[in-house]
């Protein structure tokens, strides 16, 4: 399965895992070792960069899958595009 990542004002980013994993959610994505790469974390996840600065991603920001409002629980389907949207606090992005 491919999905890949569009987090604003970043490069996007591409996953691949393997076909026989079942009911991959975005959380299972970002939970990946090597994503934190879009926020300038070579070595970490989306998850652990975004816990450590902001407790959650709640606190962070929202996601939406192909265009969709999504959770961190929604399911995904090869091919599918996830984009990561920080939170705008008096004009200012949170992230």
């Amino acid at each position: 399965m491919k999905v890949k990542i569009f987090p604003l004002a970043a490069t996007p980013l591409e996953v691949e895992l393997p076909d026989t994993i079942e009911n991959i959610s975005v959380k299972h994505i970002f939970s990946q070792t090597g994503t934190g790469r879009v926020f300038n974390e070579d070595d970490n996840t989306i998850m652990g960069v975004i816990q450590a600065r902001h407790g959650s991603f709640e606190n962070y920001g929202s996601v939406h899958v192909n265009g969709n409002v999504a959770t961190l629980a929604t399911s995904l389907r090869n091919g599918d595009n996830i984009m990561i949207v920080p939170r705008v606090q008096g004009g200012r992005l949170v992230g």
